[in-house]
């Protein structure tokens, strides 16, 4: 249901902008933690579907929101990054960072949009990636590591870091704190996605923290670059759901 919510919501949103602007393209960044994993041995006890029944299935709703947001654009673009939570060891790893769950689950909708010709994905072997939105420099990654204490910081060595590799950006998103957080530092605009779960034992216990579940929206223009952000918020969502239970046939044959 969240994420019909948000499929209906981002062409809503769109279609108010279009009044005014041309909107060809849309960039869907995926940030990781699209399962919860097996990282905490409560994760293991409570999961409700086994990892390889859960990535089925978030690959397969996820697709069809793509594949209901599709024809109302030119190209959609579908960014693949490694979370915290699909790693397959229990202690955080630096090498092979891609090689877990998140992975399984972008390849997933790649097979299953596959007949989606404006669809396209960039699914890199890497914890972070660069891509451009509207001729404007992105840097993406999920963030773990971050804190809201040590944003600041981070941000400023990553930008040293890409400056010197000559791919200084405008953009920086981060998912991972559980918080929605859009600032400017640097010359460059700092984008931290909320959470589409919302509260949950984590964020009361370890960050104190509850806030709306929610989902990030940004506004990129091919000549102002960041002109603005939007919430999406899922407290209140509606019942129209995707369909998943096409996923009792064989998984190999179904698209969206």
């Amino acid at each position: 249901r969240r994420l019909y919510h948000w499929a209906q919501t981002v062409l809503d949103l769109v279609q108010l902008r279009r009044e005014t602007l041309y909107i060809p393209t849309l960039v869907v960044p995926q940030l990781g933690d699209f399962v919860a994993g097996y990282i905490h041995e409560e994760l293991i006890r409570h999961s409700e579907y086994s990892m390889t029944e859960a990535v089925m299935r978030v690959a397969f709703l996820v697709s069809s929101a793509l594949a209901m947001l599709a024809p109302h654009f030119d190209f959609i673009e579908v960014i693949g990054l490694p979370g915290n939570h699909g790693r397959f060891m229990q202690q955080p790893v630096n090498k092979e960072v891609w090689d877990n769950w998140d992975y399984h689950v972008y390849q997933w909708e790649s097979a299953f949009c596959r007949k989606l010709t404006n669809v396209f994905f960039h699914l890199p072997q890497s914890f972070a990636t660069n891509f451009m939105a509207e001729e404007h420099m992105v840097f993406a990654m999920h963030g773990d590591g971050i804190t809201p204490n040590t944003l600041e910081a981070n941000a400023r060595k990553w930008q040293e870091i890409e400056t010197k590799s000559g791919r200084p950006f405008e953009i920086m998103l981060i998912g991972h704190l559980h918080r929605p957080i859009v600032t400017e530092m640097l010359g460059a605009v700092i984008a931290v996605n909320g959470t589409m779960a919302g509260p949950d034992g984590f964020s009361l216990r370890r960050l104190k923290s509850v806030v709306r579940p929610s989902q990030k929206m940004l506004w990129v223009h091919d000549k102002h670059g960041f002109i603005g952000s939007q919430d999406i918020y899922f407290d209140d969502v509606g019942d129209e759901r995707f369909d998943d239970t096409m996923l009792n046939q064989a998984w190999g044959g179904i698209e969206v």
